[in-house]
């Protein structure tokens, strides 16, 4: 449900608000930085500045529920990662 909710709000974004000023606010390089070396607590950052305010209510619901249950899951035996 997270995922369907979300891929609504980014469609919805990218038609309605001005996607380019978003990623020029967050920063292309910043972007880049925090995916390739995996910088968690700059991830939640971004999240919080820049893209819950424009989510939806389902989304900010769905994003809640996963949160608040992600240290239980073990994503590597979900997804039948190697180790």
């Amino acid at each position: 449900m997270l995922i369907d909710s979300l891929t609504v709000d980014v469609l919805r974004i990218i038609r309605e608000l001005d996607y380019d000023r978003l990623t020029a606010d967050i920063g292309e390089e910043r972007i880049c930085e925090i995916i390739n070396k995996g910088l968690v607590k700059d991830a939640y950052k971004v999240l919080e500045d820049f893209i819950k305010p424009l989510l939806s209510e389902d989304s900010l619901y769905y994003l809640s529920e996963c949160m608040s249950n992600v240290e239980k899951y073990d994503f590597k035996k979900e997804w039948e990662l190697e180790v």
